[in-house]
């Protein structure tokens, strides 16, 4: 993740939503809408991460739910740039499987504009061949 943050430009909006049973986001600063990409608040949120400590099966319905209900509140609030919308999943299992009904639920109301959400699911694995 933190990697992926160091390529993404100053004028993308993003957050991150870490997962256990329940969802959260791990930023005390930044913890209820997308925050514009700048280098301070990027360091932020790689901060934050190393915070955080994964474990158990993770609930990744309530984490597209929590992450639906970020992205409204951000454009509520004029915190997106109204270009492309992309959620990233980052798990060590099957989570497109385990995503794919319920994001497709949540998106319907993004693709009727037009400007439907994208996503794009990254499998990692904790064992090296």
């Amino acid at each position: 993740v933190k990697v992926l943050f160091n390529h993404l430009p100053s004028y993308d909006f993003l957050n991150i939503i870490a997962v256990n049973k329940d969802p959260f986001m791990p930023s005390d600063c930044f913890n209820s809408t997308l925050e514009k990409g700048t280098k301070e608040i990027k360091d932020n949120l790689k901060q934050s991460l190393d915070k955080v400590q994964i474990y158990g099966r993770a609930n990744f319905t309530a984490a597209i739910d929590l992450a639906f209900k970020v992205l409204k509140r951000s454009e509520k609030a004029g915190k997106t740039n109204g270009c492309s919308r992309t959620l990233v999943v980052i798990g060590d299992g099957d989570v497109g499987s385990q995503i794919r009904e319920v994001f497709d639920d949540r998106n319907k109301e993004f693709s009727a504009t037009g400007n439907p959400v994208k996503v794009i699911v990254f499998r990692t694995t904790t064992t090296m061949k």
